[in-house]
């Protein structure tokens, strides 16, 4: 299987964490975008992508900033 470049949006949350990390252990390269509000623990969410920092990419801000995103798009291809 090829390496992807997955974006995730809210990837430091439960759903989103538990799919980088299957992401990652099949190869794939790991883009994240959350912005660590207070519906989740931000807390917790830290810790949940704590272990893997180092093999992603993250941006924290929220998806509704068109220009974040722009941004994010232009450089990575996903």
């Amino acid at each position: 299987m090829s390496q992807k470049h997955y974006l995730i949006t809210g990837g430091a949350g439960f759903i989103g964490y538990h799919l980088t990390e299957r992401l990652l252990k099949e190869g794939h390269r790991i883009t994240i975008i959350d912005d660590f509000n207070t519906y989740y623990e931000p807390e917790i969410k830290r810790q949940n992508i704590a272990a893997v920092l180092d093999q992603i990419e993250l941006v924290e801000g929220d998806i509704r900033d068109a220009i974040l995103v722009e941004r994010t798009f232009a450089k990575g291809q996903f």
